[in-house]
């Protein structure tokens, strides 16, 4: 379960920092109306991430073989694959991120766009949502993730990143959010790579080598 917490808290605080980003920017600006907009797109980002999930599991189980070891390899690849390009997104945007989001709210606020407001936080949600289904897939297949253990390691690292980012923008809790960064980013470069490894050893099983 371990590995499922650590993913989805990792994923769930990103997103939990990108709408908080939005909702101060609102509050700091005086638009406090536009805040359902925001409320409506995590909604619909959570909704879209949880469909994602529920139906790239559910076909799972109808692989078989020589298929099943064809899917197996080719998810972990993807996955790994998805792992180093965020990590080297995040290491070429992290410096400006934060302004670069304040100047599209700030655009759209001043277009009047609720819409465009809505689209931020539901990307903010639905990426890490996505992100965080392939990640777990990947994890599932390498360490034989249980059930029971991905259910209740994805509620308890949602919501352990929530309260976590709750607590931070009221300035209650204090911890370097880059050491957690640079540090978790270190172990999802040993996940990625060892994903990498046996998504091509997978592969070649299926091919009979």
């Amino acid at each position: 379960m371990i590995s499922v917490l650590f993913i989805t808290f990792r994923e769930a605080l990103e997103a939990s920092l990108v709408v908080g980003i939005i909702l101060a920017y609102l509050v700091r600006t005086g638009a406090f109306r536009e805040k359902k907009s925001v409320w409506l797109g995590v909604l619909g980002g959570a909704v879209f991430s949880f469909v994602f999930a529920y139906f790239f599991q559910k076909y799972i189980g109808e692989f078989e073989g020589v298929y099943e070891e064809l899917y197996e390899g080719i998810t972990m690849i993807v996955a790994s694959l998805m792992v180093t390009w965020l990590l080297y997104w995040m290491l070429k945007n992290r410096k400006t991120f934060r302004a670069d989001m304040e100047n599209k709210i700030g655009g759209h606020l001043s277009n009047n766009s609720r819409f465009g407001i809505f689209f931020l936080s539901f990307v903010a949600v639905m990426r890490e949502g996505v992100e965080a289904a392939m990640f777990l897939q990947g994890a599932i297949i390498e360490f034989g993730v249980q059930r029971l253990d991905l259910v209740y390691g994805t509620i308890f690292g949602i919501a352990g990143a929530v309260l976590v980012s709750w607590l931070l923008f009221k300035g209650i809790l204090k911890f370097s959010l880059k050491y957690f960064f640079n540090v978790s980013a270190v172990l999802l470069i040993i996940f990625a790579a060892d994903l990498f490894v046996n998504g091509i050893l997978e592969l070649m099983e299926a091919g009979g080598f």
